[in-house]
Order: structure tokens, then sequence, then C-alpha cells
């Protein structure tokens, strides 16, 4: 996922401190393309003071006249909400929707409504899925920035994770017991088990290799370390 492929779009927008707080939102997660449909009152002061180190992303936004002209260009479009509404929309978690464009590299758009009413009608049908936040029912209303703040951070903990290789798979169950056995073995040998219960102290073992979940070549190496430390025969 390229977070600069992400574009926030704020819709009918009452309050400039809004504006100013999502800008810092997005800047904390690594956004920075932001676009503003009918915002009652841009460019404010009031947003410029919210935005705290984020004035770069003010600076940038753009104003559009309409939600069709913010989207153009998008290949999907996140419409964010938690009123049901009686469209024929698919609705995810902002999770699932990270999950969903984290292979995408065409810009997608996460759109907000106004901090009264939400979306529209006529904006949800311009949307190709809905994104409801899982707040308590008894206080699901968010603050516009808070909103858009989970938005942003599924999407950069999708982008990082992206980033890192896939962590390497534990060995298979029968190598591990074959290093227990080998284990066990030369410590019989080695008479480490003269003044022990045998079971326990293999037990003890097994769950120290356990939590360590060795790989397939990390059993190989300390095989190979039990057969050089062998006592002679």
């Amino acid at each position: 996922m390229n977070l600069a492929h992400i574009r926030v779009v704020l819709c009918d927008t009452r309050h400039p401190g809004n504006i100013g707080a999502v800008a810092r939102a997005m800047k904390t997660m690594g956004l920075g393309d932001l676009r503003l449909v009918r915002p009652a009152r841009f460019p404010h002061g009031d947003a410029s003071r919210m935005a705290v180190g984020a004035i770069d992303v003010i600076d940038r936004a753009r104003v559009e006249l309409d939600l069709a002209d913010a989207i153009a260009g998008c290949t999907r479009v996140y419409g964010t909400g938690s009123r049901p509404r009686k469209l024929a929309l698919r609705t995810i978690s902002p999770r699932a929707m990270a999950a969903d464009i984290a292979d995408g590299q065409a810009p997608v758009a996460l759109v907000f409504g106004g901090e009264e009413a939400g979306l529209g009608n006529a904006d949800l049908e311009l949307c190709t899925a809905r994104v409801e936040i899982p707040a308590d029912p008894a206080f699901a209303s968010l603050n516009l920035a808070a909103a858009v703040q989970v938005l942003c951070y599924e999407c950069r903990i999708a982008a990082l994770a992206g980033t890192h290789p896939p962590p390497t798979p534990p060995a298979p169950r029968e190598a591990f017991e074959h290093l227990i056995t080998a284990f066990d073995g030369a410590l019989a040998a080695s008479g480490y088990y003269d003044n022990k219960n045998p079971r326990l102290a293999i037990d003890s073992l097994r769950r120290l290799l356990q939590r360590a979940a060795p790989s397939r070549a990390e059993l190989q190496m300390l095989r190979g370390m039990l057969a050089r430390l062998a006592p002679p025969r």
C-alpha cells in the first residue's frame, strides 16, 4: 500500500478547526492528500491553528464543488458513517477496509461527512463501500478528527505490515520432537539426570523451546551442537 495514494475527503465541514485537526491526524499517519467538498469556511485561521505542525497539509488541501470531483480518478471510495442507510452498500470495518486496499497502488478515497448529519445519501451513492467504526452503540458518535485518525491508523498499520518480510515459519512438529529426543539422549549420556527427575527436566526444556518457536534451520543447528558435544563412547 502506498499511503500517498490515499485521499481523505471531507464533505460539508462546518467548523474550520476540525479541518486543521484532521490535517494533523492525517500527517501523524503519513497521509497528506486532503480534499474539501463544500466547506462552510475555508481557508480560515482556526484550521491553521488546529493543524499544529501539519500546516503543509492545509496549504495543499484542494476545495472541490462536489464529491464527484474530489474522488475523480479513485478506483475505490469508502464512505463513513454509523447510521444505517437504505442503500445497497457493502459495510465493512476500518481494518477490513485497510486490508481491502493493502495490495493496491491506484488512488483510493476515504470520505467523511459533516459533523452533524454525516454523509448524505447522494454522496454515499458515489461510494463503493461504507466503513463503520465499531464504537459503543450507546455513544457511537466520534469527533470528525478522531474518525479520520482511526481509518488513517488502520491504513498505516496495513502499509507497515507490507514492508516487513513474513516471519520465518516454525519447524514442523516432528522435527521439534526429534530435537527433544536428541536432547534427552545427550542429557542422559552426560549424567545430567543423575540427581534429577528426567521427565520434569525434559518437560521444562520442551516448554522453553516451544516459547522460542525455532525454525527448521535453528533446530538443525541445535542438533548439530548436541552431536559435537556428545561425550566420546
